[in-house]
């Protein structure tokens, strides 16, 4: 596995939101062309829908990590789940990723019998019924929350801040780049109706607005890590601006 190592040792790692841009380094043309080809990207032969960067960082935290327990709302097809554990075991003894989606009819059958995976049935809006007490007091600090469902992200987190998050735990938000958005809507519109696209656009858009306003009441208690949003000293440099985030 990649050893990522942080080349910006001068430069504070961790910071409050309200130092972060939202915005990235990168030319709106290089977002077009991850969004026009990102379904190229497969784990074990399922679609896995990473970008290059991202596959990059989210490994590079698993192994300084160690995460026991990874939490993902959104299964998709089951490729990111595998993947998250396939990672995860390199270096994690008994761990186990838990896959949260309300249906899934999407989900290949070669995923859905690995031991390592814990499929949960669920609707986002109601995360507490996901994760009663009883559930709560089965998971193994610390953790890794992905939240890639784009349905009530802050409700979400709102109940992972209450109820479950630790100090040294994290949390990613997908899909936060404004401009991987825009450039997705292009696509969408080849197969989709207008209002959809704008529907899933405004969406998805949202999503950073909506968490830098919760990161900005919390900013004490969570910190953005540039060694994961700043790959290569690239600022904002994969799908998830200032969106890798730390419960100190």
């Amino acid at each position: 596995m990649l050893n990522f190592l942080n080349n910006t040792a001068s430069q504070k790692r961790f910071v409050s939101i309200n130092n972060r841009t939202t915005a990235s380094d990168l030319p709106e043309s290089f977002w077009h062309s991850i969004a026009e080809n990102s379904c190229d990207i497969n784990w074990k032969n399922i679609p896995l829908q990473k970008s290059p960067f991202q596959i990059v960082t989210t490994q590079g935290l698993i192994q300084e990590l160690k995460p026991k327990t990874i939490i993902e709302f959104g299964s998709f097809k089951g490729a990111s789940a595998l993947w998250l554990a396939d990672i995860q075991s390199l270096s994690v003894k008994n761990g186990k990723v838990i896959s949260i989606d309300i249906d899934f009819e999407n989900i290949d059958q070669a995923v859905k019998g690995d031991n390592r995976i814990e499929f949960l049935q669920g609707d986002s809006n109601k995360v507490e019924a996901i994760f009663p007490k009883e559930k709560i007091s089965e998971i193994v600090h610390p953790i890794v929350l992905i939240e890639d469902a784009h349905i009530n992200t802050i409700g979400i987190l709102e109940y992972f801040h209450n109820n479950i998050f630790e100090e040294g735990d994290y949390f990613i938000i997908e899909d936060t780049n404004i401009d991987y958005n825009n450039a997705c809507y292009d696509v969408w519109r080849k197969t989709l109706d207008e209002k959809t696209c704008i529907a899933k656009l405004e969406n998805l858009n949202n999503k950073i607005v909506r968490l830098t306003s919760w990161l900005k009441e919390k900013k004490d208690l969570y910190l953005v890590d540039t060694k994961y949003v700043d790959p290569f000293g690239i600022i904002n440099a994969s799908k998830n601006w200032n969106s890798v985030i730390k419960k100190i």
